[in-house]
């Protein structure tokens, strides 16, 4: 890929785009979401009173090309809150150049807030990504 990526957090201006990125994520899985789950996701994703529910957006150039959602939740198995990565979809026109690692590693160093034990748990992961 010729052009460099920019991965940053969702921003308002990016519902159209998010919203094509993540049709085709839902698409692939071969399911679909009622238009209501489009709005109300996306205003968590922005919004501060939902600080656990996250998302970047990865761009070439100024072309939005791929998309992740992570969530901070609690466990059954642990005291302390786990980082979820709940969606990674990458257009299908710069599928193997990278972006999607790029974005596993933008939501693992955001886990990196989380204490030690889960880190060591996300950094496993990782290394197999």
């Amino acid at each position: 890929m010729a052009e460099s990526i920019t991965i940053r957090p969702i921003r308002s201006t990016d519902e159209t785009d998010w919203h094509h990125l993540w049709t085709g994520c839902l698409e692939y899985y071969q399911t679909s979401v009622p238009e209501e789950v489009y709005q109300t996701t996306f205003r968590r994703l922005l919004s501060g009173d939902h600080p656990d529910q996250n998302g970047f957006i990865a761009l070439a150039g100024e072309q939005a090309v791929d998309l992740v959602h992570y969530i901070y939740h609690a466990h059954n198995w642990r005291v302390d809150q786990v980082c979820y990565l709940q969606d990674l979809y990458t257009d299908p026109s710069v599928r193997g150049t990278g972006v999607g690692r790029k974005l596993i590693k933008a939501v693992y160093a955001q886990a990196t807030r989380l204490p030690k034990r889960f880190r060591s748990v996300a950094k496993r992961f990782r290394l197999r990504a």
